[in-house]
């Protein structure tokens, strides 16, 4: 009798783990313990030879997935060989093989790898995946050739031409826009481009396509495949000839996000933890203010309206008297001259620092070497002093003049003086991200907020220099924002007010300022500031996210923890998977997006969710 109860309690307590919780007014659980398969749950398949020597990329990819509120679990080469195919579909929806850490994969893992892709699953195979035997030699041909149909690694042939230095370009526009690159990423012929740099060359292997059914070639260096998709069975086998990881570890992750939103949420479906409040897409509009030339320009600014208390701006103002050089006098002098015209900033967003004290002198300074680090952190703590001077508020936000902005010491700089995010020319192309340099992490709590960029140029005046008209222009500027809105997520655009009015953009920029409203109206986009979205990462990436189907399929299971607070918190899933005419208890709505996504907001403040969804 003894023993029975304990089983009758034991079977309880597991079925409260299951589906328990705040509960927000959901039914008691049933008595028996259910059999529930998860839906978000992703492994990342490891070796440990290789993983021994490439710590910083795995680091790299854990922080960008948590970023990204990924459910991943690092499993070994070893551990996925022992298990069943139908144990692989159960427990993961996909399975990524990273750069660097997964050379050497245990012999027999391709035909089960390809069993599980045939019967519903889905791969990713990054760069160089099984590319080496047990005793370090590299193989013949690449392990998972036969499922992702490309010879990826032709050391036998080639030698060291196995590897090379190669452009990303896109079958088409719609291939690049599938693919989650951001408008002004690509050229005219659909290649990825870089602020200043043109057509960007990415460390690829030299893979040549198999002739097998359903692949499709995304991207290519010329005749050598760098992206590739594979339909086989029921399931899909990605493959990305670029080391995402090793990228992302020295200061380029726009390829690494691009491809795991693609990949995840596109083409394996996965429920997705949202990284924007309430799961609209989100822009910061950060102006520099560099100079005393902004005293004619920003009263301009005010009187043709391009500044509306609905869209909060950030304004980051390099504060002293100087501008080039020491004595110069062209400095914005925000304590002085300067003051009235920030304090009418005041109602129209956050006012931070822009670099320390002079605009080029400071910025020249750093390239030359004549300011060190306690230079550098003098300067924007005497910056800052002096926007708080004006303001009455700590600053929160930063960008560095000229873009220079030294890793680690200036983003260390920022972490000690309350600094939230700053705007960056590193990562771009990316969503605000805890940014790595050489190999490591460069902070824990600031955000840098990337900037983007129009082909080779970011600012309206490097536009206007380049000649670009005003219809691509304005193209350019919604098709950020359309894209911000529809992938949510976040993105950062730059300027100078005085652009605005000396490059004569006041006609061109209205008419966006209306189709951010108007987006922000329609609830698919929130235009704010770098701490605002800075302080909902740093709650975000301490959310738990999982979700569960029972063994009929009728029913979801959701579970959300978050220490401070779920509230603001989004999730979405398939609509075409939610029972119709389903509505979620207090305190959870629920809307659907348009682009096929039933979304779903936590607008209560609790710290814990258990939410089950009825399915079709």
């Amino acid at each position: 009798m003894q023993c029975a109860h304990f089983i009758r309690r034991s079977l309880r307590a597991a079925s409260a783990l299951v589906v328990g919780g705040l509960g927000l007014g959901l039914s008691a659980p049933p008595v028996q313990a259910q059999v529930l398969e998860p839906t978000n749950r992703v492994a990342f398949v490891y070796d440990n030879t290789s993983l021994n020597n490439a710590w910083p990329v795995r680091k790299a990819w854990d922080y960008a997935m948590q970023e990204m509120g990924v459910n991943v679990k690092w499993t070994s080469s070893q551990e996925l060989s022992w298990m069943s195919v139908s144990g692989m579909l159960h427990q993961y929806k996909a399975i990524v093989f990273p750069d660097s850490v997964a050379q050497q994969l245990t012999p027999g893992i391709r035909t089960k790898l390809q069993s599980y892709v045939q019967q519903g699953g889905n791969t990713l195979v990054v760069f160089d995946a099984g590319i080496r035997d047990r005793r370090q030699f590299f193989l013949p041909e690449p392990e998972l050739r036969s499922v992702v149909g490309l010879d990826y690694f032709r050391y036998d042939e080639l030698g060291v031409a196995a590897f090379l230095f190669g452009r990303v370009t896109f079958a088409n526009a719609q291939a690049g826009k599938s693919w989650y690159i951001q408008p002004g990423r690509l050229d005219s012929t659909n290649s990825v481009v870089g602020y200043y740099y043109g057509q960007l060359r990415y460390p690829m292997t030299n893979a040549v396509a198999d002739p097998v059914s359903g692949l499709e070639i995304l991207a290519r260096e010329e005749n050598t495949p760098a992206i590739a998709r594979r339909r086989l069975g029921t399931g899909n086998a990605v493959y990305v000839g670029m080391p995402l990881g090793y990228l992302r570890a020295r200061g380029d992750s726009m390829l690494l996000f691009a491809t795991m939103q693609a990949f995840l949420f596109d083409i394996a479906k996965l429920p997705r933890l949202i990284p924007t409040p309430e799961g609209m897409g989100g822009l910061v509009m950060n102006w520099h203010v560099d100079s005393a030339v902004e005293h004619d320009a920003l009263p301009k600014v005010h009187s043709a309206g391009l500044f509306r208390p609905m869209l909060r701006q950030d304004f980051n103002v390099t504060a002293g008297p100087d501008f080039i050089s020491v004595g110069d006098n062209l400095g914005f002098k925000a304590t002085t001259v300067g003051r009235p015209f920030l304090e009418n900033l005041i109602p129209y967003g956050e006012i931070g620092s822009h670099g320390g004290w002079a605009h080029d002198w400071f910025a020249f300074g750093i390239l030359n070497g004549v300011l060190k680090d306690e230079d550098i952190r003098q300067y924007i703590a005497l910056n800052s002093a002096a926007v708080t001077d004006v303001t009455g508020e700590p600053v929160r936000s930063y960008s560095a003049p000229q873009g220079v902005h030294p890793q680690p010491i200036a983003t260390q700089v920022l972490a000690e003086q309350g600094i939230e995010g700053y705007y960056y020319v590193g990562d771009t192309g990316s969503p605000p991200t805890r940014t790595f340099w050489d190999n490591k992490l460069v902070s824990e709590d600031v955000w840098a907020f990337p900037l983007s960029t129009y082909q080779t140029f970011a600012s309206l005046y490097e536009i206007r220099r380049a000649r670009v008209r005003d219809a691509d222009t304005l193209a350019w500027l919604n098709g950020l924002a359309d894209f911000a809105a529809n992938a949510k997520t976040v993105r950062l655009m730059y300027s100078h007010p005085n652009d605005l009015i000396n490059q004569r953009y006041e006609d061109t920029f209205n008419l966006f300022l209306d189709h951010l409203q108007n987006l922000q109206n329609a609830g698919k986009l929130r235009v704010d500031t770098m701490p605002e979205f800075s302080r909902f990462m740093r709650r975000y990436v301490k959310t738990t996210f999982e979700t569960y189907v029972n063994t009929a399929r009728t029913q979801m299971t959701v579970t959300m923890m978050n220490p401070e607070s779920l509230k603001d918190m989004a999730f979405e899933v398939p609509a075409s998977m939610v029972a119709t005419g389903y509505s979620p208890t207090s305190g959870i709505s629920m809307r659907n997006d348009g682009n096929g996504k039933a979304v779903f907001v936590i607008t209560s403040d609790v710290k814990s969710v258990n939410l089950r969804i009825p399915l079709r």
